[in-house]
């Protein structure tokens, strides 16, 4: 690891998490293709391997798990997130690779993930500090070709909470595939409430549509959420860049007795190109030895009685 590196996690493994009844940070990060260099037995990761198309190999790989583990920590902004939301992670192993990684070490992390037997296709993650501390969690399917869900309930500062990772379909997908995917959603947040109707709920993903899409404000309006991101979105702002446009996909929304002092994109300098886009790991083929296409996003609340 680099000199730089050593340091900066050095401090990192300094700071402290919040103290039970402050304000608790939610980070989610879609990390683009963050695979191992293990080929497969299914062979769908086949370009990310060390012979693949990619070249994919250790000192790659290594690279990306140290800048994303650096990102998370910085997306702490001066403490350890208490929880964090990852997409496109191929398997447990990459996800422990960044727990273990000297960014975060310090933070006592935990993850689950959506990752199944037999497939290896991208899945997204739940990564918990000290202060939750898990009761359960379930894979919840959303239909045939959609990304299943990751439901995770436990106690974060000691009240109960209840969070949602997903990743929804593409734009290169019908607007019925994301549809389905957000009517999940709901019927997630619905079956919560049945037994716990004033439960403290965050959904938190790649959304792959902005706050302001038909399909986000029904979703929004039917959970009665409320999307921090909206503001921002309707200013400019984004975590993705295409056709010279930036776009607002990756959002946390919350509903329940939480208040939210703070959302944000994050967005040091070592993410991104000499233009301000993200820098991406690879781009036509040609490796940059960015992090990812996309910018994470954080939300910072409190509770409410």
């Amino acid at each position: 690891m680099p000199i730089v590196f050593r340091l900066l996690a050095a401090l990192m493994v300094l700071l402290p998490f919040p103290a039970a009844g402050q304000s608790a940070r939610v980070v989610f990060y879609n990390t683009e293709n963050f695979y191992d260099t293990v080929p497969s037995p299914t062979g769908q990761d086949a370009d990310f391997t060390p012979r693949g198309k990619y070249r994919w190999d250790g000192e790659r790989y290594q690279l990306k798990t140290e800048g994303i583990a650096r990102t998370l920590a910085f997306s702490g902004g001066g403490q350890f997130p208490a929880v964090m939301g990852l997409a496109e992670v191929e398997s447990e192993f990459v996800i422990q690779g960044l727990t273990d990684s000297p960014f975060l070490a310090g933070g006592g992390y935990s993850f689950v993930c959506s990752a199944q037997a037999g497939r290896t296709d991208r899945c997204v993650a739940f990564v918990y500090g000290r202060d939750f501390v898990l009761s359960h969690w379930q894979r919840v399917e959303c239909g045939a070709g959609l990304r299943p869900l990751l439901h995770v309930c436990g106690e974060l500062h000691g009240t109960r909470m209840h969070f949602v990772v997903c990743h929804l379909p593409s734009q290169f997908n019908r607007n019925r595939m994301r549809t389905e995917a957000a009517r999940a959603i709901g019927s997630l947040i619905d079956s919560v409430r049945t037994t716990e109707p004033d439960a403290r709920i965050v959904v938190m993903g790649d959304m792959n549509m902005t706050p302001s899409d038909k399909i986000m404000k029904r979703l929004a309006a039917g959970a009665g959420f409320n999307n921090p991101f909206g503001d921002l979105s309707r200013r400019g702002a984004g975590t993705l860049v295409y056709n010279n446009r930036w776009l607002l996909y990756d959002q946390i929304l919350y509903g329940g007795a939480l208040s939210v002092a703070e959302c944000g994109i994050v967005r040091p300098g070592f993410l991104l190109r000499a233009d301000g886009a993200p820098l991406r790991t690879y781009a036509g083929g040609e490796y940059l030895g960015g992090c990812s296409d996309h910018l994470p996003v954080y939300i910072t609340f409190s509770f409410l009685k």
